[in-house]
């Protein structure tokens, strides 16, 4: 499992403060195919000290999770 950070600066440059990011996180089984589940626990992203800006103004704030699978068949 590797995790890879994302600056809260690149995020706020790029995105203003409208999202907070969690780490990248990969998971290869380098050389063995996962022969069981695995469970991954990633926390939530924490919002910015000075607050985040919802579109939704009253609302909870929305979590989206991107999840890349892919595999390969030898």
């Amino acid at each position: 499992m590797i995790a890879q950070p994302v600056p809260a600066e690149l995020t706020a440059k790029l995105l203003g403060n409208r999202v907070a990011v969690s780490p990248i996180v990969t998971v290869e089984p380098r050389r063995r195919k996962f022969h069981k589940p695995i469970t991954l626990t990633i926390p939530v992203p924490q919002a910015a000290n000075k607050g985040m800006i919802n579109q939704y103004s009253g609302d909870a704030p929305t979590l989206r999770l991107l999840c890349s699978i892919t595999g390969v068949h030898s």
